[in-house]
């Protein structure tokens, strides 16, 4: 037994925008027996759903607007074949919408820019690997007491210690 294709809308709820469902569409798809109006009501007192939080009634209307919550709650409570596939329809909806969001908000793959950024970086690392090693070189000849070196970082480069003290000796 297929479902039917409820069309899932935006309106803004508790201050947020929000997908909603229209009720009468669910109550529809999920073949109920009671009357659109009758089911509705028992279900927002049964359950405790609140107007302006799980649903609205747009101004001019008589459609009520559920969440996206409220209509998986109320699948679930039906407890029917319907009511559960209808159920996973909608959080498998949920699922694409939050992939779909994920992958928006991450960089796409490129893999030919991702070269051209490690080659950026391995340039800049290795400028300012050179730039350091010549600071250090000069610091060196001015760190140089009784031929030996005062600043431990001039540990990470023997061979430039040994470069100034030939200097300093000399």
């Amino acid at each position: 037994m297929p479902v039917s294709p409820i069309t899932i809308s935006n309106h803004t709820i508790s201050n947020l925008s929000q997908k909603t469902i229209n009720a009468y569409d669910l109550h529809r798809c999920l073949k109920m027996s009671l009357s659109f109006s009758e089911w509705i009501k028992a279900r927002i007192k049964e359950y405790r759903f609140e107007k302006g939080y799980d649903y609205i009634i747009p101004v001019g209307t008589e459609k009520y607007e559920i969440t996206l919550n409220m209509a998986k709650e109320l699948c679930r409570v039906e407890k029917t074949n319907r009511s559960v596939k209808m159920g996973r329809v909608i959080i498998d909806y949920e699922n694409r919408l939050k992939e779909k969001s994920e992958l928006s908000m991450s960089p796409v793959y490129d893999p030919a820019s991702k070269q051209v950024t490690i080659e950026h970086f391995t340039k800049h690392v290795l400028s300012m690997q050179d730039k350091i090693e010549k600071a250090l070189a000069a610091l060196n000849f001015g760190l140089i007491d009784s031929g030996r070196a005062v600043n431990t970082a001039c540990v990470l480069f023997p061979e430039e210690i040994q470069k100034a003290r030939m200097k300093g000796d000399g």
